[in-house]
């Protein structure tokens, strides 16, 4: 499951989702420079498609196993952010995945109608499909939100058959929301949502109430605070620390909830972008740290020339050791004085980032001063955390055979 959500009718257009995904899977902030390629093929998670001779450099939130990614942007402030969506069949053992093809559409184009055409293009000529589960089997189709500083576009698909509206603020959350009122579609002047959605699991996710929550934020507090509050919040529950929540923006795995948010991002496009970034699951107890496209940042792995090699276990190691972290507090909510603060710090960071966010060379130790700020915090926050734990049976029954 997730939820992404987006605006252009601002001062500053703004970007945010969070993606939901096994609890034990590690999502990896990663820099891919722009590059020139020699090769004549590229092979995706599942398929080989042609190569071209020059790619992006982009920055994405990419689950550690798969060449695709949840969300990300490119050099010429194009963000995209994917999701699954639950239709009557249309699901396919091999093809582009939804998240291939969403970072191809960064590598490939510069604005968010060239990544709309090019993801149609490659949906009819390669088909979407595979196994995107990290553990299991789990086939779905996709949506994307697609945007950069003018334009914003909602894609939703069943198999190669497609739809999409143009919009200045608008949001997915694992639902075909376009009816007859579609800019444009595969199938001229049909009602998309209604003739494709498998309407037992599109309800069960929760994805109505998720996203209601969103749709709450973007006519109300399209701004990084309201964003930052959508992506923490829950719905209508007690305790999310010791039960499942799929109905919540910020989810928790537990009891028959397999999924929690696994990955945070909020994209400010200013004309360098700011991105802020938990690189950890939960981000209602984890911190968005500030990064400047491009920039040099201690939790963003950056990719070099293949000859050179590449190693990401260190982004690996990072993510793993938040999560044992917010395992802690399973059954086991923070103290009042662990929101208070993750507060100051989030605000300290932002007053810094807002006198200096054109400058890459202050950016960069903002970035690292979230960083060490970020670890001592941690250090402190342990010895604040009760031992005692008030899992219900049900919740503590799926954690226990949790192993990073």
């Amino acid at each position: 499951m997730c939820d992404t959500l987006g605006c252009v009718d601002t001062r500053i257009p703004i970007f945010g989702k969070n993606s939901d995904r096994c609890v034990d899977e590690p999502q990896l902030l990663e820099f891919h420079p722009k590059k020139n390629n020699s090769e004549k093929t590229l092979m995706a998670t599942y398929i080989e498609i042609d190569q071209v001779q020059r790619t992006n450099a982009i920055l994405i939130s990419r689950p550690s196993w798969m060449y695709g990614a949840e969300m990300g942007l490119n050099e010429y402030g194009l963000v995209i952010g994917n999701e699954a969506v639950f239709t009557k069949g249309g699901y396919n053992k091999t093809g582009l995945t939804g998240m291939d093809l969403l970072r191809l559409a960064l590598e490939r184009t510069s604005n968010a109608k060239q990544a709309l055409e090019l993801i149609i293009t490659y949906l009819e000529k390669y088909g979407q499909g595979g196994n995107c589960a990290y553990e299991g089997t789990k086939y779905y189709n996709n949506s994307f939100l697609i945007m950069d500083r003018d334009e914003l576009y909602v894609l939703e698909t069943y198999d190669k058959q497609w739809a999409y509206r143009k919009s200045k603020k608008d949001s997915i959350s694992n639902r075909l929301s376009i009816s007859s009122n579609s800019d444009d579609s595969s199938q001229k002047k049909c009602d998309f949502a209604r003739i494709h959605t498998e309407p037992v699991y599109t309800y069960l996710c929760g994805s109505g109430y998720r996203r209601g929550r969103t749709q709450l934020c973007i006519n109300n507090e399209c701004d990084f605070e309201g964003f930052k509050k959508a992506l923490r919040s829950h719905n209508k529950v007690k305790d999310p620390f010791s039960c499942g929540t799929a109905n919540s923006v910020c989810m928790h795995g537990g009891g028959v909830v397999d999924n929690q948010t696994t990955a945070s991002l909020i994209v400010q496009l200013y004309p360098v972008p700011v991105i802020w970034a938990t690189c950890s699951s939960l981000p209602c107890i984890s911190l968005y740290k500030p990064y400047l496209f491009g920039a040099k940042s201690p939790f963003v792995y950056t990719y070099r020339d293949e000859n050179q090699g590449n190693d990401n276990t260190t982004s690996i190691k990072y993510w793993k050791e938040r999560e044992a972290f917010n395992r802690r507090m399973l059954g086991n909510p923070p103290p009042d004085e662990y929101y208070e603060q993750m507060e100051a710090l989030e605000n300290e960071w932002r007053s810094l980032v807002m006198s200096s966010y054109d400058d890459s060379s202050e950016m960069e130790k903002i970035s690292l001063l979230a960083y060490e700020q970020e670890k001592q915090f941690f250090e402190k926050m342990d010895k604040l955390i009760a031992k005692q734990s008030n899992h219900t049976l049900c919740h503590l029954g799926f954690w226990k055979n949790r192993n990073l």
